[in-house]
């Protein structure tokens, strides 16, 4: 009798130790909350060209946006985004949202040293003869 009442202490004592485990392993997301990692580039950087890629991890996250649009994230957490500068300096918002409501943001600034290629528009109007034009509707 005595040492079944040994067995069933032993048994709720690891019951509970592994309930408590899992609990503190799944709460390390609440305490962490929302975080994101770039990858490339790194902030304030000049480019040359204005078509970019905007590569990282989210860690923690329910969404995640760029000045207010979503970005999508693979199965690794990680997220690859081309974005198209305009000329001159470029700055962004971007923020992560964990399940839990609580948000980070990262600004940043990139610049695009180049300029908007011009355009020359030559072609004339074609020319429409107005009693063809009504003869066909």
């Amino acid at each position: 009798m005595e040492q079944r009442k040994r067995l069933k202490i032993f048994i709720s004592v690891i019951v509970i130790a592994g309930i408590i485990s899992f609990a503190i392993y799944n709460s390390r997301q609440f305490f962490e909350g929302p975080q994101v990692t770039l990858f490339s580039p790194d902030n304030g950087t000049t480019f040359d060209k204005p078509i970019i890629r905007l590569q990282g991890k989210a860690r923690n996250t329910a969404f995640i946006k760029l000045n207010g649009h979503p970005v999508y994230v693979d199965e690794k957490n990680e997220f690859d985004e081309k974005l198209l500068l305009p000329p001159g300096t470029s700055i962004m918002k971007l923020e992560a949202t964990d399940r839990f409501e609580r948000n980070v943001e990262h600004t940043l600034w990139y610049t695009y040293a180049g300029q908007l290629p011009s355009y020359q528009i030559t072609a004339e109007p074609p020319e429409t003869n107005s009693e063809e034009s009504l003869e066909n509707n």
